[in-house]
């Protein structure tokens, strides 16, 4: 279904892998397996997923990457842990280490 210029309006449903890229042979597809699971995938190997936000007149900000081996950074395009965060952090349930 090509769309060129305009505007696409209402529900689109499809039964299937939705699937955009801009290269051939490059592209992220969402959807579900056959077990019935929702995936994001990207092509290629070692690709990372990345999660960005916009400000009007700046480029984009990547706010959460999870690379191919698993590590999750928030603040972070290049996470080395498991679980890496940029910045400063809060979590008001989990008491502070105290210093010896």
């Amino acid at each position: 279904l090509p769309l060129v210029g305009g505007t696409l309006t209402g529900n689109l449903n499809i039964d299937g892998r939705v699937s955009a890229g801009a290269t051939a042979g490059q592209y992220a597809q969402f959807g579900r397996d056959a077990g019935g699971n929702a995936f994001i995938d990207a092509s290629g190997d070692d690709v990372p997923f990345r999660i960005y936000t916009k400000v009007a007149g700046q480029a984009n900000s990547a706010k959460l990457t999870v690379l191919a081996n698993g590590n999750v950074g928030i603040g972070t395009t290049n996470p080395s842990s498991l679980f890496h965060v940029a910045g400063d952090t809060w979590f008001p349930a989990i008491p502070k280490k105290q210093n010896d």
